[in-house]
């Protein structure tokens, strides 16, 4: 998990060596054990995904393109009248203007009512039919995934950017019991989900200017200065994968993103 850390810039301390060096002299307590499990899992699908990488990069190019972006593209441009644009700052604008008239609720809640209300405003979207799964979506999500992390654990290892900043991480360690599950929840279904949907489904765009400028507001929005340069790669490979075998699969690898990101910060 340390490659995890090393691109979420995760401050891992000792926590993953500590519990490599119980299980070695036998002492290792069963909660503990279940970190490496998760660990180890997740160290193979970043390891099936290089796989599919490399035989990727060894295969000749398809003759014929799976999708017409150009059509595909054209669909998810007009929310409920509006531009994809202009939908994304009116539900951005009243999304802040509804948190600040409510209590101050626990981050956790916020965080929920905030995701709930992206995801209302694209119900009038012809949406809908970009997020079914094509064939191969899995395997493309994997290689996004694996792409993705060895970018930009390659990008921390060169530069060394200051730790993550968002105050999520803390919120997390802080958790526990059904409201950790609820975090882990909404770190890896609904706020992939909710992201994918606005920033690679009617933001983005095959090619052009429009995957770029999705990409920058996407590191933006998450108040993280010494995270830009990752999010912003991290994004691009998204809209890759999104564009080539539709929502869901970049859905399932930002999922994947953000679930190492939550066990590197929970094993830190």
């Amino acid at each position: 998990m340390w490659l995890v850390a090393r691109a979420a810039g995760v401050e891992s301390g000792d926590g993953w060596s500590r519990r490599l060096q119980a299980l070695q002299a036998g002492t290792l307590a069963a909660g503990e054990a279940g970190w490496l499990v998760l660990a180890a899992l997740f160290l193979l699908l970043f390891l099936q995904g290089c796989l599919f990488l490399a035989l990727q990069g060894m295969r000749r190019p398809a003759q014929r393109p799976r999708v017409d972006p150009a059509v595909e593209a054209a669909q998810p441009e007009v929310v409920g009248g509006l531009s994809g644009w202009g939908a994304y700052l009116l539900a951005q604008l009243t999304g802040i203007l509804v948190l600040s008239l409510l209590p101050r609720w626990h981050p956790l809640t916020t965080q929920y009512v905030y995701c709930c209300w992206m995801l209302l405003w694209l119900i009038p979207s012809g949406l809908r039919a970009s997020v079914r799964p094509r064939k191969g979506w899995v395997r493309y999500a994997l290689m996004g995934y694996a792409a993705a992390l060895l970018g930009i654990a390659a990008f921390g290892v060169v530069f060394h950017p200051p730790p993550s900043a968002n105050p999520a991480a803390d919120w997390v360690r802080q958790a526990g019991g059904s409201e950790l599950l609820g975090w882990l929840l909404l770190l890896c279904v609904f706020a992939p989900l909710q992201e994918e949907c606005w920033y690679r489904g009617v933001l983005s765009a095959p090619t052009g200017v429009r995957p770029l400028l999705a990409a920058a507001v996407f590191a933006s929005v998450h108040h993280d200065g010494g995270a830009l340069v990752p999010l912003f790669w991290l994004a691009l490979v998204l809209n890759r994968v999104r564009w080539r075998v539709g929502l869901a699969g970049s859905v399932l690898a930002h999922g994947l993103w953000n679930a190492g990101v939550a066990l590197a910060t929970l094993g830190a």
